[in-house]
């Protein structure tokens, strides 16, 4: 126990001594997990989330009861993950909220990756944006693990109900392939166009697969 505790105040003075971005990404969830196991050694458990999930992001979002099958993770390292994802969230709202989207268009991306990057099943967000290119309010449809059905005319009904300007659509791929599928393409299309009859513009779309993204207006589909 002693020697745990020395490796934990030695890591974390070295963390409050560094760069950001400096310490591996095993580093700072071994650390994460010091919050849930007080006595054990979290360095392994964080190598094998780490091995298992791939990405910070994935450990904080994989489902509770596969990772509870990696020893020393229980339901308080699962509330631990869970109030972190939430927070990550709430900053990134904060980083977009009443702000001009196209100024803060990477803010806009980081915060569909925090939302969707870790989700193992398809989830569609429309996002409702005023004349000043403000963000009003935003939805959320939720699909299975490979689909989400989505109505061109309620994203219309929604946009005029909220005085909306434009709109950005994003949705995820669990699957991790980054690339847009016809129906993907095609849903695209039907959503300019029905947003179109209304005199709403569509500013992009964008896939968010793992810690990457995909954006149709850079790759010219809009």
């Amino acid at each position: 126990m002693e020697l745990h505790s020395g490796h934990r105040q030695r890591l974390k003075d070295r963390f409050l001594k560094s760069a950001q971005n400096s310490l591996p990404s095993y580093e700072l969830l071994e650390m994460l997990l010091f919050l849930s196991n007080p006595r054990s050694d979290t360095k392994p458990i964080a190598k094998e989330l780490l091995a298992r999930y791939k990405t910070l992001s994935g450990v904080l979002g994989a489902d509770n009861d596969e990772s509870k099958l990696i020893k020393g993770v229980g339901d308080s390292t699962t509330f631990v993950f869970k109030l972190v994802r939430e927070i990550a969230a709430r900053i990134g709202n904060e980083r977009i909220e009443n702000k001009e989207i196209l100024a803060n268009w990477q803010d806009l991306i980081n915060y569909c990756k925090i939302l969707a990057s870790h989700i193992e099943i398809e989830e569609f967000r429309v996002i409702y944006i005023d004349s000043k290119n403000i963000v009003i309010k935003e939805h959320k449809i939720t699909g299975t693990i490979d689909r989400v059905s989505v109505y061109p005319r309620e994203i219309v009904r929604a946009a005029l109900l909220c005085n909306a300007y434009s709109v950005v659509i994003m949705h995820n791929h669990p699957s991790g392939n980054i690339r847009p599928s016809e129906a993907d393409i095609e849903l695209t299309r039907q959503v300019k166009e029905s947003l179109g009859t209304v005199n709403i513009e569509l500013i992009d779309h964008i896939i968010i697969a793992q810690d990457r993204y995909f954006s149709f207006k850079s790759h010219m589909l809009i």
